[in-house]
């Protein structure tokens, strides 16, 4: 039996606190929040303890922390847990800073322990089944990618707060940005643009990317809606078009290039009625179990902070950024 520690219970850390309860071979010993009647709410469902102090959820009984702290919180509890010889489950973004992911993804690689960042949108179903898709080659060339992400302010202040949570392409578009880096690689290029200066509380990104392959890609983070949440997106290739919108039935359709009034090709839901929320805990937990890699390492968040972490400086600054070696600098003129 492998026993979990949750760190933070605002905002996902409940519900990481049930997945993780819910996961075969794991039990979720003790629960730490600065606010104790949250960590008690969240720790009576499911008979764990609720920890007075970061130590104790570093105790000898336990395998593993999971970290569900506001994002600028995340280096203290994941470096104590790595000082520890615990295994690390991170929420996204890994970090607020890149000196912040460093520090995270070196401590775990020094500890040796297992480092896994929460970037769950891979394991959603037209998210996942797009990624095959794509790889297998069904597309084609790829040439296009628009993909939107659509939400309310979160309720807790600190989202509202640009300098800790880095608005909505930081904290929301950064799972279409790794969505993008995963799927294509690092883009070579990019501009953004937000409204994290003006109106943060209706934040809203616009990011455009370039990648080696030449792909084209156009993302959007909003907190600007005054409704609920939404996704969508259009991948365009030699193939044909994969198109996928949350708010309609079925979400993901594809439709073949050739062949006039081609009718759109419903996909097959992967993977099949479990939550995604579920299937990383799980994927996490095995990764220990089996002493293997966790499928989405610190090293891979770390490289899709670094985009993320780029867009807001291409927004901060109004600059066209571009790759070099592993990080972006302003682009050269002329080019």
């Amino acid at each position: 039996m492998i026993s979990v520690a949750v760190v933070g219970t605002g905002g996902l850390g409940s519900r990481h606190v049930l997945n993780f309860a819910s996961v075969q071979d794991c039990r979720v010993r003790r629960v730490f929040d600065l606010d104790p009647q949250a960590a008690s709410r969240a720790a009576t469902p499911v008979g764990a303890e609720v920890a007075a102090s970061l130590e104790e959820c570093l105790a000898d009984d336990i395998a593993a922390v999971v970290v569900v702290t506001p994002t600028p919180d995340h280096p203290a509890p994941c470096l104590a847990a790595a000082a520890a010889g615990k295994h690390i489950f991170c929420e996204k973004p890994l970090a607020r800073t890149l000196d912040q992911g460093r520090q995270i993804v070196d401590a775990a690689r020094q500890a040796g322990v297992k480092l896994m960042v929460g970037h769950v949108v891979r394991y959603f179903p037209a998210y996942l089944t797009a990624h095959q898709y794509i790889k297998e080659g069904r597309l084609g060339q790829v040439g296009m990618a628009r993909m939107s992400r659509i939400n309310v302010l979160p309720a807790s202040p600190w989202y509202g707060d640009y300098a800790k949570s880095g608005g909505a392409l930081h904290d929301l578009a950064i799972h279409d940005l790794d969505w993008l880096v995963w799927t294509f690689g690092l883009p070579v290029r990019l501009f953004a643009r937000n409204l994290a200066d003006r109106l943060p509380a209706l934040d809203y990104g616009l990011v455009s990317l370039r990648f080696a392959g030449g792909e084209i890609a156009h993302v959007e983070g909003s907190w600007a809606d005054a409704g609920g949440f939404r996704t969508a997106f259009d991948l365009a290739g030699s193939g044909g078009l994969l198109r996928h919108d949350s708010t309609s039935w079925p979400t993901l359709v594809a439709q073949k290039r050739g062949g006039a009034g081609a009718a759109p090709l419903s996909l097959p839901a992967a993977p099949a009625h479990k939550s995604p929320y579920v299937i990383e805990a799980e994927q996490f937990i095995a990764a220990i179990r089996e002493d293997r890699p966790p499928p989405i390492s610190g090293e891979e968040a770390l490289r899709t902070l670094t985009v993320s972490l780029a867009c807001l400086q291409s927004a901060e600054t109004g600059q066209v950024l571009e790759l070099q070696g592993d990080t972006y600098v302003p682009a050269s003129e002329g080019e």
